[in-house]
C-alpha cells in the first residue's frame, strides 16, 4: 500500500485495487494451506485411529483364539483337548509373539500328574497314529472306563508332546518353517512317554524330576542355556548323541536305569554328575568333555569302569 500511495495521481486508485488484491490472494493462500494442513493432520489421525482400532481387533482375536484354545485343552473328551493343542499351535505359528505363551501353556499341561496305560511301554512312538488309535481303542467293549480314560489321555500328550518337539526342531537344510527360534521348555516333573526330540535346538531346558518313560531320544540336541536333568529318572534306554550343551548341563541325583549313552556329546561346562545312578556303564565314545564328568556316581552294577565317563583322548585316575 506504500507503493501504491507513492504512485502518480491518475494511477493510483488501479495501484490500490491491485495492492488490495495481492493482499487477499496472499490470504487467500495461506488459508488454503492452513486449510490443507488441517485436512492432512485429519487424514492422519483418521489412519492412526483406524490401524489403533484393527490393531485391537486382532488382539481381542487373538486374546479369544487363546482362551478359546485354553478352555478346550481343559475339557474332559480326549478329541476336544487335541483340538486345543492345534488351535494353540496354529496361534503360536501366525503370532511369533505370544511362542513362549503357547509353549509355556503345553508343558504346564505336560506338567500335570499322570499314570500312563499298559500301552505306553509297549508301543514305539515311530508306530503311533494318535487319531487311529484312539478311535481303536475307543470301541465299545474294548477297554473298561478307567483303562480308556488313561490310554486316551496318553494320546493327547503324545500329541502335545509332538508339538515342542516340531517347534525346537532345527536340524535341516533350510531350517523348517515350523521352527520357533529362542525357546525355553520348563518341564520340571512331567512324566514323559517315549520322549524324541532328535534336531532339538532350545535355549533353556528345566526337566528336574521329570520321569522319562519308555526310550528317551535327545540326540543332536543343542540347549543353548541351562539344561537341568537334576533328579530325573530315565526308565528305558536313553541317548544325548551328538548332543551340545553350550552352557550348565545339571544330571544332579539323575537315574538311568537302562543305557545311558553320551557318544560325541559336548560340554562347554563341567557337568554336574553327582549322585547320579547308572544301572549300566554310560557311553561317552569321542564325547567332548570339559575336564572330569562324573563325580562321585552311584552306580547299581556293570559300572566298575564308570567312574569317569570319558573321551578317547582322557586318562583314567591313575593311569
Amino acid at each position: 500500500m506504500g507503493l501504491a500511495n507513492q504512485a502518480i495521481p491518475a494511477s493510483r486508485p488501479q495501484a490500490q485495487i491491485d495492492a488490495v488484491k495481492t493482499g487477499l490472494s496472499v490470504a487467500a493462500g495461506i488459508a488454503a494451506a492452513g486449510a490443507l494442513m488441517l485436512a492432512v493432520r485429519r487424514q492422519r489421525l483418521a489412519e492412526i485411529a483406524h490401524l489403533s482400532q484393527d490393531h485391537d481387533a486382532a488382539e481381542k482375536r487373538k486374546n479369544e483364539m487363546y482362551v478359546k484354545a485354553v478352555e478346550q485343552i481343559a475339557s474332559e473328551r480326549p478329541q476336544v483337548r487335541m483340538a486345543g493343542f492345534y488351535a494353540l499351535e496354529q496361534l503360536g505359528q501366525n503370532n511369533p509373539e505370544v511362542r513362549q505363551m503357547v509353549v509355556d501353556v503345553i508343558c504346564a499341561y505336560l506338567r500335570m500328574p499322570f499314570v500312563p496305560p499298559p500301552e505306553a511301554y509297549r508301543i514305539p512312538y515311530w508306530a503311533r497314529d494318535a487319531a487311529n488309535d484312539l478311535a481303536l481303542m475307543s470301541l465299545e467293549g474294548r477297554l473298561d472306563e478307567a483303562h480308556q480314560a488313561r490310554f486316551e489321555e496318553w494320546q493327547v500328550r503324545m500329541l502335545a508332546q509332538e508339538i515342542l518337539d516340531h517347534k525346537t526342531l532345527k536340524y535341516g537344510d533350510p531350517v523348517p518353517d515350523s521352527y520357533w527360534p529362542g525357546l525355553s521348555l520348563n518341564l520340571t516333573d512331567a512324566v514323559l512317554v517315549n520322549w524324541h526330540f532328535g534336531g532339538g535346538h532350545i535355549e533353556h531346558g528345566n526337566f528336574s524330576g521329570a520321569t522319562f518313560i519308555g526310550r528317551c531320544f535327545l540326540d543332536n540336541t543343542t540347549f543353548t542355556g541351562q539344561a537341568w536333568f537334576r533328579g530325573a529318572v530315565f526308565v528305558g534306554p536313553t541317548s544325548f548323541f551328538r548332543s551340545v550343551f553350550e552352557f550348565t548341563a545339571d544330571f544332579h541325583d539323575a537315574e538311568f536305569k537302562q543305557d545311558a549313552h553320551f557318544v560325541e556329546a559336548e560340554f562347554a561346562r563341567k557337568p554336574d554328575f553327582k549322585g547320579t545312578i547308572f544301572a549300566k556303564t554310560p557311553v561317552a565314545l569321542r564325547a567332548k568333555l570339559a575336564d572330569v564328568v562324573v563325580e562321585d556316581g552311584i552306580f547299581e552294577k556293570n559300572a566298575a569302569d564308570a567312574r569317569h565317563m570319558i573321551s578317547n583322548d582322557s586318562k583314567r585316575p591313575g593311569d
